[in-house]
């Protein structure tokens, strides 16, 4: 069947303020993007099908890649959020006057960013490990490794 790009965006949007959900709650592209990079940092390829809210990937992601697909969209809607702020800020510029909060709400998305940054990189590790051999033991009297 396949994880729908539609299932991302509904587990990324309880992160995002009640007042700019609307803005995002159909753009399928933050988490088409969110799955791309999630899938590039662990090395994953998926293939894309169908169009708008049917739009799918080609494997059922287990729930940690689901979950952690989900903050690589929310990264990416931080991204945005703190380009249209800069864009703000600098047409305020222009004027004859500055305002000083429309310069400070893109320095408070800036350290989002930079949380969820860190944050992701633990989270890949465990994704990652989760999956993935943690280490090798020997056993005394005997020469045979044993996987764990």
């Amino acid at each position: 069947m396949g994880t729908t790009v539609k299932q991302v965006l509904e587990m990324m949007l309880p992160l995002i303020p009640d007042d700019l959900k609307t803005d995002i709650a159909d753009d399928s592209s933050l988490a088409k993007h969110g799955l791309v990079e999630m899938g590039v940092a662990i090395g994953k390829n998926f293939v894309f099908s169908g169009e708008g809210e049917n739009e799918q990937i080609d494997v059922d992601l287990p729930m940690a890649e689901l979950y952690l697909s989900s903050y690589f969209t929310y990264r990416c809607y931080l991204m945005r959020l703190k380009d249209e702020l800069n864009q703000n800020a600098v047409n305020f510029s222009t004027l004859t006057f500055s305002i000083k909060s429309l310069e400070q709400r893109p320095k408070s998305v800036d350290d989002s960013i930079y949380a969820v940054n860190r944050y992701l990189n633990d989270e890949i590790a465990r994704v990652l490990v989760a999956s993935g051999v943690v280490g090798f033991v020997t056993q005394f009297g005997g020469s045979s490794n044993v996987s764990i």
